[in-house]
C-alpha cells in the first residue's frame, strides 16, 4: 500500500525487532511535499507511518483506493461509489458512501463469507464531513448463507436496523453505528431497546433474530465524530480517523464480545468507545461484512478506506511515526525531529525488548547528534545510543503505549542534485 519514503535527505530506514527474534515486516507512506533550493532544505510535512504487518495473512485487506474492489457489490440511493479517477486521483480514492444530498443510503458489501469463531479485529480509516451532522453510517457483519441481500432502514437506522415498516438487514448479526446525529441508539421509528438520543456516539445492536436490539454503547459525545468542514479533512493531523473493533469468540463460539476503538488524530493512542458488549447468540459458522450510511434532512458525505480484517490472534502491530519539528534549514542549523513507536495491539500484550534502529543519513554531521526518550501509556524506554549515524534504541511498548525519541543534530552538507 506504501512506498519507501524518499526524505530530504537520503533516505530514513527503520526496522521493528520482538525481542531480537526476528524482523518485522515495515512499509512507508510517501512523503506529501519536497522543496530544495540551493543550500537550504525544506522539512515541511516531513511525516510518514511504518507498521507491522501481521505474521498471519489477513482475511480480508481492501484499500478502496482504486476504481475497482473485487467482490464488493456497491449500491442504494445515491449510490455509494469509488471516487479513484473520479472525484479524487487514481489510486488515491475512497469509498464514498453518501454525498451531501438528502435522504440517501448508499452501502457497500463484500460477497464473499468468511469465518469469525476464532476471533478477528476490523480496521479502517474514514472521513466525515460536508454537511451538517446527519445521519451516520455503520459497519455491519451478516449470516454468510443469507441468500438475498437486504439493506436495513435509512435514517438513523443506519442501513442496519429495521424502521416502522421497513425490514432491517437481512441476515443481520452485528452493526456498529458510528452516529453523528444519534438516532440509532433510540428506541423510536420501530427499533427495538435504547438509551434514547445520544447524538455523536458510537451504538451496538445485535442479531435480526432479536430485533436487532439495542446492546449496548457509548455516552453522547464521545469525541469528534465528523469534521465540521466542506473539504475531506486532511489525513495526517488531529481531523484523521481510524475504528478498531475486535471480536472476540466467548463460550466456545456461542457468543461474541465486542470492543470498539476511535483514534481521535493522527500519531494518537486509542480512545475506548465501547467494551465487553456481548451478542448473547451463537456465532454464525460463515459472515459477509458490509457498510451503510444514512442522510435525512441533513446530511454529510461518509467515506471508508484502508479495511483491514485479521485473526484475532495475529501478531502485535507496532507503528512508527516520524515527523519533523523545523521547516527550512540550511548548512549549520541544528535539525530536530521526534519518532513516535506505538503498539496498537491488536492483543492486549506487551511488546517487550523491541529493538528500532534509526540510519541517519550521512549529511548530518554524527559528531553532533543526540537523542531523548519519554514514555507514555506504560511504556519504557530500555536504552537508546548512537553508533555513528545509526541509531540503535530498545523499547517495551504494553498495549496502546508509547515512546517518543528526540532526534537533533547538525546539518553540515546539502544532497547532492539539491
Amino acid at each position: 500500500m506504501f512506498g519507501l519514503l524518499r526524505l530530504w535527505l537520503g533516505f530514513f530506514n527503520y526496522a521493528l525487532t520482538m525481542g531480537c527474534v526476528r524482523r518485522l515486516p515495515i512499509c512507508n507512506a510517501n512523503l506529501k511535499s519536497r522543496s530544495l533550493q540551493h543550500s537550504s532544505v525544506n522539512l515541511t510535512a516531513l511525516i510518514f507511518l511504518v507498521l507491522a504487518l501481521p505474521a498471519f495473512p489477513a482475511i480480508i485487506d481492501e484499500s478502496m483506493t482504486n476504481n475497482t474492489a473485487p467482490g464488493w457489490i456497491l449500491g442504494g440511493a445515491g449510490p455509494a461509489i469509488l471516487t479513484s479517477g473520479g472525484d479524487d486521483p487514481s489510486g488515491d480514492g475512497w469509498l464514498r458512501l453518501t454525498n451531501t444530498n438528502q435522504s440517501q443510503a448508499g452501502y457497500a458489501y463484500l460477497d464473499t463469507a468468511f469465518d469469525i469463531n476464532d476471533g478477528v479485529v476490523i480496521q479502517f480509516d474514514y472521513a466525515t464531513y460536508g454537511g451538517n451532522g446527519a445521519d451516520g453510517y455503520s459497519i455491519y457483519l451478516f449470516d454468510g448463507a443469507t441468500p438475498t441481500f437486504q439493506l436495513g432502514a435509512s435514517g438513523g437506522s443506519l442501513g442496519y436496523a429495521q424502521k416502522t415498516g421497513i425490514p432491517g438487514l437481512s441476515g443481520g448479526y452485528i452493526g456498529v453505528g458510528i452516529d453523528e446525529w444519534g438516532n440509532f441508539s433510540n428506541a423510536t421509528e420501530g427499533r427495538v431497546g435504547g438509551v434514547g438520543f445520544r447524538p455523536s456516539s458510537v451504538t451496538i445492536r445485535g442479531p435480526a433474530s432479536t430485533g436487532y436490539g439495542y446492546l449496548g454503547g457509548s455516552v453522547a459525545n464521545v469525541g469528534e465524530l465528523w469534521i465540521d468542514q466542506a473539504t475531506r479533512p486532511g489525513q495526517f493531523g488531529a481531523d484523521y480517523r481510524r475504528v478498531v473493533i475486535y471480536l472476540t469468540p466467548l463460550s466456545g463460539g456461542s457468543d461474541l464480545q465486542v470492543d470498539v476503538y476511535i483514534q481521535f488524530g493522527y500519531n494518537q493512542p486509542l480512545t475506548s468507545m465501547v467494551t465487553g458488549v456481548t451478542t448473547g447468540q451463537v456465532i454464525p459458522a460463515l459472515v459477509k461484512v458490509g457498510y451503510a450510511a444514512s442522510t435525512g434532512g441533513s446530511t454529510n458525505i461518509h467515506e471508508i478506506r484502508n479495511l483491514l480484517i485479521n485473526p484475532l490472534s495475529t501478531d502485535i502491530n507496532l507503528a512508527i511515526y516520524n515527523e519533523s519539528l523545523d521547516s527550512n534549514v540550511e548548512v549549520g542549523d541544528i535539525v530536530t525531529y521526534t519518532v513516535t513507536a506505538r503498539n496498537l495491539g491488536p492483543v492486549n500484550i506487551p511488546a517487550n525488548n523491541v529493538s528500532i534502529t534509526d540510519s541517519i543519513p550521512a549529511e548530518i554531521d554524527p559528531l553532533t547528534l543526540t537523542v531523548s526518550c519519554v514514555a507514555a501509556g506504560g511504556g519504557v524506554c530500555v536504552s537508546q545510543a548512537f553508533t555513528g549515524n545509526d541509531l540503535a534504541a530498545v523499547a517495551t511498548l504494553p498495549f496502546n503505549s508509547e515512546v517518543i525519541y528526540t532526534i537533533s543534530g547538525t546539518l553540515a552538507s546539502v544532497p547532492i542534485g539539491s
